[in-house]
């Protein structure tokens, strides 16, 4: 039954806000629609889940009521605005008849104009429905979402809420966390943990979109604009993590989209859905500081512009510009104000220090540390010591390792021997006084998603991949040449389809587990050991079984991969109980309540004391100085 609401829920979230997409931007193209309805489907369920959450009840009956509630009352609304109920429905039929006919037109205009460009969607496509397979039929495997982004997840479904965790993670307690809070949509409904890495699928077609929407305001044809959006998603560092909660996808196609609202004259409607885009982009990533505070002043002038052009209503627009811009600060400051009252750093882990107001706060993580640079001093804006050539050397090592975490080779062979070519063709254009409408916003964009702390880790930069590809449409559209034309699209095609074949080793579990994997029931799915620093599937197993309802899992500082913790249905509680000081009161706390099962230190004065109480040792959890006990069943 929970699958069933959870796709019920889903297909409203879709409706609700493609109706209000419509009512937004009906005099716009699809793309713009597409993009839109992209962007509220992902504010609407964070929006419903905060709310649950601060009450204490993101439960599934809860959420779903609220859930219905909203829908509904958005999609009325919007019908509302576009006519009522008769002729707004009758304009919504209109326009989703127009919109669903897309497809026709584009394969019509490919068809007519020999684009050889649109095959590139094959290897996208091929990318994203192996990503979607990998997340049906294997658990969240990869190194940082099982060490601290799935935790979020399972803790938030656990607590029905998003308060402060006690944990020893610093990761998972501090850094903000929309995508594992998607996460939690797609799990609620049916207690199940199935779908915990699949909250930036969709992000792969929102992206998609938004690239090629981008690439039709700049004058690039449907076929061409829309195998620009294909080849990003078969880009090896875009699709490679597509199946996991790394964020990256996620807050660069909105980072994306948050620019391509700024494009033409200020409009009140983009600029609303532009700060939608920033807030939601703050509460993904720390980062989002970072660009917001560096497209200030842009955002700022377009603001003036809007403002100045409006004699007789400055007041009032002014204020608007306020509200949407305190709109964004409150739909992405959550996680920041509960780390400030909490730690006294709206930024920890991470140590702040700006010398230049005297700022600084202190946390556990420092960046220069992290990050490479001399101490003291920022590792943003290419500060650590050779940081450019390790970008270059990045995207020109032909023999990466592949991984879901990318680290090297760039955004593959299409980036190394065309994109990139594309980029410096354009600032060469702009530089003689030409193409500036046209290539200025994406080479800023292109630019400014380099200046993070480690840019030759392409994941952090996906961003100015999309920069490139719309900057490869601008050069593309200035070929007046038709043979040469041709020909830079099948190298598109030809190097994307390379890249594909290059980084679908990355995918390192898949196929191998695939058989396996798909016979497998719940539980024993989530208890594959598919990479060694998970726990032995026979343990995973027992876990499963031995532990139910209303029992308890504690664990110590010694755990690392948080995640391992709970069962796939998240039955059981999952409790932190720090084994530092007294062993006598630690065993006191751990049969107060009741644990079954204990995670503790390796070598500490609490395993001995939990092995003197009679503990029964089970084994000891990989890459963690943590070993796990069986509790004695307490005494009748």
């Amino acid at each position: 039954m929970g699958w069933v609401v959870w796709v019920v829920e889903s297909l409203l979230c879709l409706a609700a806000s493609y109706t209000a997409a419509v009512a937004l931007y009906r005099d716009r193209g699809t793309l713009d629609r597409a993009v839109t309805a992209g962007v509220l489907g992902t504010f609407l369920p964070l929006l419903l889940m905060h709310l649950t959450a601060f009450a204490h009840r993101l439960e599934p009956v809860t959420l779903g009521l609220a859930s219905t509630a909203v829908f509904g009352a958005t999609a009325a609304l919007a019908v509302r605005s576009l006519g009522g109920r008769v002729e707004g429905v009758a304009r919504l039929r209109e326009t989703a008849r127009h919109d669903l006919g897309g497809f026709g037109r584009l394969v019509r205009e490919a068809l007519q104009a020999r684009e050889v460009a649109v095959f590139a969607a094959v290897p996208a496509l091929l990318a994203a429905g192996t990503v979607m397979l990998m997340c049906w039929y294997y658990r969240s495997w990869t190194w940082d979402p099982v060490w601290y982004h799935v935790p979020k997840t399972s803790y938030a479904i656990q607590e029905r809420s998003f308060d402060w965790l006690s944990t020893p993670n610093i990761w998972t307690q501090g850094n903000p966390h929309n995508v594992e809070i998607l996460s939690v949509w797609h799990c609620i409904w049916q207690r199940d943990n199935r779908l915990d890495d699949a909250a930036q699928v969709p992000f792969l077609f929102f992206g998609w979109a938004v690239i090629a929407a981008w690439a039709r305001r700049i004058g690039a044809s449907r076929s061409l604009a829309f195998a620009a959006g294909a080849v990003w998603v078969a880009m090896p560092p875009v699709y490679l993590q597509a199946h996991s909660t790394h964020a990256d996808v996620v807050w660069n196609s909105l980072f994306t989209a948050a620019i391509y609202f700024t494009l033409g004259a200020p409009e009140r409607r983009d600029r609303w859905m532009g700060f939608l885009c920033w807030g939601l982009f703050l509460g993904t990533k720390y980062t989002g500081l970072f660009h917001l505070a560096l497209w200030g002043p842009w955002l700022l002038g377009r603001a003036v512009y809007e403002v100045w052009h409006l004699p007789g209503r400055r007041l009032a627009r002014s204020l608007d510009v306020a509200a949407s811009g305190l709109f964004a600060l409150v739909l992405g400051c959550f996680k920041y104000l509960q780390n400030l009252k909490h730690t006294g750093n709206f930024m920890f882990p991470f140590e702040v220090q700006i010398r230049s107001i005297g700022l600084h706060l202190p946390g556990p993580s420092n960046p220069s540390q992290e990050y490479g640079s001399a101490p003291g001093e920022s590792p943003t804006f290419f500060g650590a010591p050779n940081a450019l050539q390790e970008l270059v050397s990045s995207w020109y090592n032909d023999r990466p390792f592949y991984c879901p975490d990318v680290r090297s080779g760039g955004f593959g062979p299409v980036f190394r021997w065309l994109l990139l070519f594309a980029v410096i063709a354009v600032t060469l254009d702009m530089l003689r006084g030409r193409n500036w409408r046209r290539g200025l916003l994406p080479l800023a964009l292109f630019v400014e998603a380099l200046q993070v702390p480690v840019p030759y880790m392409t994941r952090f930069i996906l961003s100015a991949g999309c920069a490139s590809l719309v900057l490869f449409c601008v050069m593309h559209r200035e070929l007046s040449y038709r043979p040469l034309r041709f020909a830079v699209s099948l190298a598109l095609v030809a190097l994307t389809w390379h890249g594909y074949d290059e980084g679908y080793r990355g995918f390192i579990v898949h196929p191998r587990y695939f058989a396996e994997a798909r016979g497998l029931g719940p539980a024993d799915r989530a208890a594959m050991q598919i990479d060694t620093f998970l726990w032995p599937s026979n343990w995973s197993r027992a876990k499963e079984r031995e532990l139910g309802p209303g029992d308890v899992l504690a664990y110590d500082e010694g755990v690392h991969f948080l995640a391992e913790l709970w069962s796939h249905d998240y039955d059981h509680r999952v409790e932190f109980v720090s084994s530092q000081g007294d062993p006598q009161r630690y065993l006191a706390r751990l049969r107060g309540m009741r644990a079954k099962w204990v995670g503790v230190t390796v070598g500490t004065p609490a395993e001995a004391a939990l092995r003197e109480a009679g503990a029964t040792w089970l084994f000891h959890t990989p890459d963690s100085p943590m070993a796990m006990y069986r509790m004695p069943s307490p005494p009748r």
